[in-house]
């Protein structure tokens, strides 16, 4: 009776630390997967702030060459006034001498109209 005794508390004592370790191995299991979980959510996080960095990067970029191009289709613009401002200048230069020229031979004229007036 004694040894059916033991025998039954030693199977008992068995059949509790193989539940026990039923149960850490499967505690062990879930462990893992959630580490890889965690470790799968912050490689997807990773991976996106990459994305987005470079996003941001090329946007950045594109807004430098946009940057660039109206500077150098304003610096050509300035080059055309400059050079428009200078045509125009001469080009009232060049009225203001002939009005000149016209003021010096209407003066002539008059001048010899009154000469020929006066040989009359």
């Amino acid at each position: 009776m004694k040894l059916e005794q033991t025998t039954s508390k030693y199977d008992e004592a068995n059949v509790f630390l193989m539940k026990l370790m039923d149960q850490e191995e499967e505690m062990l299991e879930n462990f893992n997967k959630e580490i890889s979980k965690m470790r799968q959510v912050e490689r997807n996080y990773l991976e996106n702030m990459s994305k987005d960095h470079e996003k941001a990067m090329l946007e950045l970029e594109a807004r430098r060459n946009e940057l660039m191009s109206r500077e150098m289709d304003l610096q050509k613009r300035q080059v055309d006034n400059d050079n428009e401002s200078n045509k125009l200048y001469l080009e009232r230069k060049q009225n203001e001498m002939a009005i000149e020229e016209q003021r010096k031979a209407d003066e002539k004229m008059m001048h010899l109209a009154e000469e020929h007036k006066a040989r009359i």
